[in-house]
């Protein structure tokens, strides 16, 4: 174990204790109290070389010059390890009255006043301004330095300054624990930041010593070792340092540190015979955490069960409903043989939120919060493990996630698998691009290996090609295209609802059963180049898409597929939202104002059909507000305001629509169904208040004819 290799603390100098992080001394300031001067002053870069900065809070005493900037942006602070390198010269003379370290650095513990440090106090003090390998010119006035007698014999005059050319070779955090028999210094610091807990395993890479080199103890921390337990009882973990529980839950994994231990906190004034330690020796010990187990109960199950993480896996993606997660897992008893296990060739497909009815352990569901190359161990007992009468371990190593999600604007009725992610640009096809993407689609329920309906499934041969939204391929496909990132591979699962229509299957030489068939599709979008923006289309153009949009709805809703023609009447309503939309020309304002009028009808008619009441009323009267005799608006609205229990309103809007259209059967059918239940409510409110006077009359007591209570009079 090398714990003499690479920078000594590292850019950040032991997070630790931060270090003066930002030069702000051994402790974070508010952020009321930070100081930018003194911030610039901690973190001098190349363009500040030559600058003189005040480094005693604005005195004068202590001021320094940087010749060459640091690296990082920690700073060294109170009680830290540092390395510096230096030569002093007395003001005014040519030589250094001190260069025996101008080479040859020389280690002392930071003390910012100068206390039991080989340098004097204004040095000490500058020093917790740089940065690791910085070298500047500290110059001190003599009430930082050698006071107003100055240091004949090293040959400093009175009242001298003094100046410091300084380089921070390397700085170390050093912390004390146990009333200063527990020395805990930072080497190299891996700038992690797990913190480890009750009940971790730590694999703890050491060298126990005695003070004169003599290893009494070691590990090379491999995971074939027992794990040091966090939180354990200290005497039933021999075989690591004896102050271990004193630090195990400040030291950080990867980080080395080199730990100095009184007798007190080490084998005691007795020793330990079998290990070579004389009584009351101090150690000294190089370790470092190269791996740990994180070991917590699960959420949610009242401490029952328990993860152990082996591998803490990548990224952050976990998994969702409907996700395909692929994994290897194993159900193991105590006595360490295997219950059940899966994936152990090919990794095993499952379903997040279907584990169970895939026959796959109760514990599962836990697989869900895991991430790309995740091993976990799930401590369960039966209910969990699927074990008939003990407490097995179920291992599940998370290979991958496949993205499922719902496709936009599909009512989350056509989803996705996302086998390739494709580029990474955020642009997608819009409405009237024109889409290329190599496509090969199944009935839903097609074996394994079946050639499809269309395309192919290796992706060779031609293309298709469409322009999106023009109905020509299902709208499932189209949908799904317009969600995706040029490159990206999907497997598309596709309700009826949204597969072919009867005009597809005969347009492309498919069987009319197929019409409204559920599918399954293999998309990869190859290319598209996008259609134009309604902020760039003429009065023309949008009157033509306005009409467009509006027969395609009327053909949708005519199939039965109802949230499908609610797309397109919303995109007939946008595509001319006023009449200024609509141009100059003579009638299209009113042309225009009809058909949106009729677009939000046969929404209202959309609405119905979905069972959205309150959207139906919502539509319908947008309608009306355009004209106010519409009278398929004012029917619609008033079916759904009975569906919503509005009878008063309902009324009104059904009598107003025989105004206008005597015939109306379906008006009429409505009104009197109101009626009937009106009628029928009347009745049982009648049955429910007439029973509750008949009992009022007959507990009410008789009068005498006295006048008084009972029988016989009082």
């Amino acid at each position: 174990l090398s714990l003499s290799s690479g920078p000594a603390s590292g850019p950040m100098g032991g997070m630790g204790g931060m270090g003066g992080m930002g030069g702000f001394g051994s402790a974070l300031p508010e952020m009321d109290d930070f100081d930018i001067e003194e911030d610039r002053t901690c973190h001098m870069g190349s363009d500040m070389v030559g600058e003189a900065r005040d480094v005693s809070k604005g005195t004068g005493e202590v001021v320094k010059t940087l010749e060459a900037p640091g690296t990082g942006y920690e700073n060294p602070a109170q009680g830290f390890e540092v390395v510096v390198k230096y030569t002093a010269r007395a003001d005014g003379a040519d030589a250094p009255f001190d260069d025996a370290h101008a080479e040859e650095p020389v280690v002392f513990a930071l003390d910012l006043e100068g206390k039991d440090c080989p340098l004097p106090r204004g040095v000490c003090s500058a020093l917790r301004t740089f940065l690791p390998g910085e070298r500047s010119v500290i110059t001190c006035q003599p009430s930082a330095a050698f006071g107003p007698d100055g240091d004949p014999a090293r040959g400093v005059p009175a009242g001298t300054s003094v100046h410091y050319t300084t380089e921070l070779v390397a700085f170390h955090k050093v912390d004390v624990y146990c009333d200063g028999a527990l020395k805990l210094k930072t080497v190299e610091d891996a700038h992690t930041w797990e913190v480890f807990e009750d009940k971790h395993e730590l694999f703890v890479a050491f060298e126990l010593k005695l003070e004169d080199g003599t290893v009494v103890l070691s590990s090379d921390g491999a995971k074939t070792n027992a794990p040091y337990v966090v939180g354990a009882d200290p005497a039933s973990q021999r075989a690591y340092p004896p102050f271990m529980h004193h630090l195990a839950t400040k030291i950080h994994l990867l980080s080395k540190y080199q730990v100095e231990s009184e007798m007190s906190v080490g084998y005691g004034e007795a020793g330990d015979e079998a290990l070579g330690v004389p009584p009351g020796a101090k150690l000294v010990c190089d370790l470092q955490v190269l791996h740990h187990h994180e070991v917590a109960p699960v959420e949610g199950t009242d401490g029952a069960v328990v993860k152990k993480t082996i591998n803490k896996g990548e990224g952050w993606e976990t998994g969702r409903p409907g996700y395909e997660g692929h994994c290897r897992y194993a159900v193991v008893r105590t006595d360490g043989s295997v219950a059940k296990e899966g994936g152990t060739e090919e990794p095993l497909a499952f379903t997040v939120g279907a584990h169970e009815a895939q026959g796959l352990p109760p514990a599962f569901k836990f697989a869900e919060k895991l991430k790309k190359g995740e091993v976990a161990e799930f401590t369960c007992p039966p209910a969990y493990s699927g074990c008939t009468d003990e407490v097995c371990t179920v291992r599940i190593e998370l290979v991958k996630w496949v993205p499922v999600r719902a496709v936009a604007k599909t009512d989350d009725e056509v989803t996705l698998k996302v086998l390739e992610e494709g580029s990474k640009d955020y642009e997608r096809a819009n409405e009237g691009a024109k889409v290329t993407a190599r496509v090969a689609v199944w009935p839903a329920d097609a074996p394994p290996g079946a050639p499809p309906l269309e395309g192919s499934p290796d992706e060779e041969g031609e293309p298709w090609e469409w322009t999106a939204d023009d109905d020509t391929v299902p709208a499932g496909v189209d949908r799904a295209a317009r969600d995706l990132a040029k490159g990206a591979l999907v497997e598309v699962r596709i309700p009826g609802p949204w597969g072919y229509t009867p005009a597809q299957c005969e347009a492309r030489g498919l069987d009319a059963a197929l019409a409204g068939a559920p599918l399954t599709a293999r998309l990869r979008l190859v290319d598209f180049v996008k259609g134009k923006d309604d902020w760039d289309l003429s009065a023309d153009e949008r009157l033509e898409l306005q009409a467009a949009k509006k027969a395609q709805g009327n053909a949708l809703f005519v199939q039965g597929r109802y949230a499908q023609a609610l797309a397109k009447y919303d995109r007939a309503i946008a595509a001319c939202q006023d009449d200024a939309t609509a141009g100059d020309a003579e009638g299209a304002a009113a042309k225009s104002a009809t058909v949106r009028g009729q677009c939000h009808a046969n929404r209202a008619a959309c609405a119905l059909k979905l069972g959205r009441y309150d959207e139906a009323v919502k539509d319908a009267t947008s309608a009306l507000d355009i004209d106010g005799s519409n009278v398929k608006a004012l029917l619609r609205r008033g079916l759904a305001q009975a569906k919503l229990g509005e009878m008063a309103a309902a009324k009104a809007d059904l009598k107003r629509v025989l105004e206008l259209d005597a015939g109306n059967r379906e008006a009429r059918r409505e009104l009197l169904a109101i009626r009937e239940k009106a009628e029928a409510q009347r009745l049982k409110e009648k049955a429910i208040f007439g029973n509750m006077f008949e009992k009022i009359r007959l507990t009410r007591p008789e009068e005498s004819e006295t006048g008084g209570p009972g029988e016989g009079g009082a």
